[in-house]
């Protein structure tokens, strides 16, 4: 009986094709919906990180100036000018929503009580336009899991 030296054997096949399933497995879920997922939730985290960073930033900016004695009610335009480049980089003012939308935060320093001569200021949060302003008839942020989920 002659033995032909061409071809693969059975084993060799099914080895190869045993590989290839395996490969197929952990690659799916990136095919089927794993990437979109990890899209939403690499959004999510940089939404979440730079609005806690903004609100450290402004919080330390609203402490300095109380500290300098020149503490007061401050507009979005002007505190986004105070902070960009000195507190925070520019780009932590870019929130993508959920869809991929791109807005911007704007951040104000309001005046929440007076008791006698002492004022309080608190740092707000608002979604705005690339320029620092907040968007005509924002309402400060206080729940930014719901916000990113909005846009």
């Amino acid at each position: 009986m002659i033995r032909s030296k061409r071809g693969f054997t059975l084993m060799e096949l099914l080895l190869v094709v045993a590989i290839l399933a395996i490969v197929a497995a952990a690659a799916a879920p990136s095919f089927f919906g794993g990437a979109a997922d990890a899209m939403n939730e690499a959004r999510k985290s940089a939404f979440m990180s730079n609005y806690n960073s903004l609100l450290s930033a402004g919080n330390i900016y609203l402490a300095n100036k109380q500290a300098a004695g020149t503490a007061g009610a401050a507009n979005a335009a002007t505190v986004f000018a105070d902070l960009k480049d000195k507190y925070v980089p520019l780009n932590t003012f870019t929130a993508k929503g959920k869809t991929g939308t791109t807005k911007y935060f704007a951040i104000d320093i309001n005046e929440v009580t007076i008791a006698g001569t002492n004022k309080t200021y608190k740092v707000d949060i608002y979604l705005g336009d690339a320029a620092g302003t907040k968007d005509a008839g924002a309402t400060a942020i206080t729940d930014p899991e719901a916000t990113w989920a909005s846009f």
